[in-house]
């Protein structure tokens, strides 16, 4: 097996160990998805991740070869992956890992949230939603240069979707506040106060940064 499965009580993980860059081919991408849809039931929390990094993307080397109905077939199998992780019963994590590229980026848009790592240790995690033409960044922590990493997420999907993308920022963030302000977000005027705090709205256009 190149997708191995652990479990520590009620949290699971799934390892994929293809390669040295955990390149997907349609088999590859199959036997992933079979094994999320294989996690026991009482599994809660589904974290998904490689040795290094989730995956540098699709084999560009065999799929070079392919015909018309070779490469539908490989986008029906990264299609069933990415639905898999999305559709399953368990809180889903993206542990990204150094690189997550190409496939391997949105098979980690399909889970509940993405995080980063290094050394072993989570140094950041994000969320979000996307609803009425914006995309809402529900959750963000971590370093700042974690952050600016993982903001690149629902940018990207933004982006693809011709989206807007918005955030509210505690006062007391520095750091993700930093990393917010590093990628392009520029405030929008003062959020509704949490728990007494007040917030800033943070807004970005990602086709307007572009230009």
């Amino acid at each position: 097996m190149t997708v191995d499965f652990s479990r520590s009580e009620r949290v699971g993980r799934l390892t994929l160990t293809f390669d040295d860059l955990n390149r997907l081919t349609p088999s590859r991408m199959d036997e992933f998805a079979a094994a999320v849809e294989a996690v026991p039931d009482d599994v809660s929390v589904l974290v998904v991740s490689g040795e290094r990094g989730l995956s540098a993307g699709l084999h560009l080397g065999e799929a070079v070869d392919y015909d018309t109905a070779a490469a539908r077939a490989m986008f029906d199998s990264l299609y069933g992956a990415v639905e898999a992780v999305r559709d399953t019963d368990s809180i889903t994590v993206a542990d990204c890992g150094a690189f997550a590229l190409g496939a391997g980026f949105e098979i980690a848009l399909g889970a509940d949230f993405r995080v980063a790592e290094a050394d072993d240790e989570i140094v950041g995690f994000v969320s979000f939603d996307a609803e009425r033409g914006t995309v809402h960044v529900t959750q963000l922590a971590g370093s700042s240069d974690a952050c600016e990493e993982l903001l690149s997420d629902p940018i990207e999907f933004a982006r693809r979707e011709h989206m807007s993308v918005e955030l509210l920022l505690p006062e007391d963030e520095s750091e993700v506040r930093a990393a917010v302000e590093a990628v392009g977000f520029t405030s929008t005027g003062n959020g509704p106060r949490f728990d007494g705090q007040e917030t800033t709205r943070y807004r970005l256009e990602p086709e307007r940064a572009e230009h």
